[in-house]
C-alpha cells in the first residue's frame, strides 16, 4: 500500500482534502462536507445543503 492509497476505498486521505481554517470552524466543516459529497457522487456542481427539507430534497432524493 503507498502513501497515496485510501486506507478505506473512497474515502480520501487527509491531505487531499481541504485543509481547516481555524479561525472558521463552522465554514471549515462545511467546505469538509461539501468536498466529500463532491467525491462520494462524482458530480463536481454537489452541494451540501443545511436545512432539513433542502437536504432530503437536494441530497437525499438526487443522490439516494
Amino acid at each position: 500500500m503507498t502513501a497515496s492509497t485510501p486506507i478505506i476505498p473512497g474515502v480520501p486521505l487527509a491531505t487531499q482534502l481541504p485543509k481547516p481554517d481555524h479561525s472558521d470552524p463552522r465554514g471549515s466543516v462545511r467546505r469538509l462536507l461539501t468536498e466529500l459529497l463532491t467525491l462520494a457522487t462524482s458530480d463536481r456542481c454537489a452541494r451540501m445543503w443545511w436545512t432539513l427539507t433542502a437536504f432530503q430534497k437536494h441530497v437525499v432524493l438526487r443522490y439516494g
